[in-house]
């Protein structure tokens, strides 16, 4: 026998299987097949909604990742000023736009009497 014959032979095979094969009634009644079609729909939309729910997520999940690398550079930028600034010289060198003058002497009083007053 030849490899199409054989081929033919087999759907040949294939196809009067599928044809008598017979579903239960309560398989092939219409209400069924109308309830099932539903399930189909109602679990085919709640995917759908569930996929676009999730890709929104990602997008808005993205965005403020981004928006947190943003935050932390101006915050590592405000430390580096911070420590420029808070720099000796840097403070003298703002002294005089300021109109402050660095004091010269310093004069601490001595208090001779301890006692604290009580009520």
């Amino acid at each position: 026998m030849s490899f199409k014959r054989q081929l033919q032979h087999k759907y040949q095979n294939f196809k009067f299987s599928v044809q008598t094969i017979s579903l239960p009634n309560w398989l092939t009644h219409r209400g069924i097949r109308v309830s099932m079609l539903l399930l189909i729909f109602f679990f085919s939309g709640a995917y759908i909604l569930n996929m676009t729910s999730s890709a929104t997520s990602g997008y808005e999940m993205r965005v403020l990742e981004k928006q947190a690398q943003t935050l932390e550079m101006e915050v590592r930028k405000l430390e580096v000023e911070i420590a420029d600034n808070s720099s000796m010289t840097s403070i003298a060198s703002r002294l005089g736009q300021l109109n402050m003058v660095e004091a010269s002497a310093i004069n601490h009083l001595a208090v001779k009497n301890n006692s604290v007053a009580k009520n």
